[in-house]
């Protein structure tokens, strides 16, 4: 009775992993990220890499958000802080390339 019960149980979470196992997650190019970024920054000068990635802590999240913070590092748009080893990541906006951007 008891391996009778198990394999039942075990034939519906089969059904269910098949269901769910074919959604894809919405794929984002890092040049999507960086405009939501730069709308996250209106308004503030300094954000926190915990609070760009605060909604969606997803491995890809992380490393998008990751390589979208070096990239704007790399155009100057923000420069990067962090005091210690493994401590708090704080980007501060570069508001001349910001408003700049906003004239073209």
């Amino acid at each position: 009775k008891a391996f009778e019960l198990f394999l039942q149980k075990k034939k519906r979470m089969e059904e269910v992993q098949k269901r769910y196992s074919s959604i894809k997650q919405q794929q984002m190019t890092i040049e999507s990220r960086i405009e939501q970024i730069k709308q996250l920054f209106r308004g503030r000068k300094r954000l926190k890499f915990r609070d760009l990635v605060n909604e969606d802590r997803t491995r890809q999240n992380v490393v998008l958000t990751f390589l979208s913070m070096l990239e704007l590092i790399r155009q100057k748009a923000v420069k990067v802080n962090q005091n210690v080893n493994y401590g708090e990541i704080t980007f501060t906006i570069n508001e001349k390339d910001m408003v700049a951007e906003k004239g073209e």
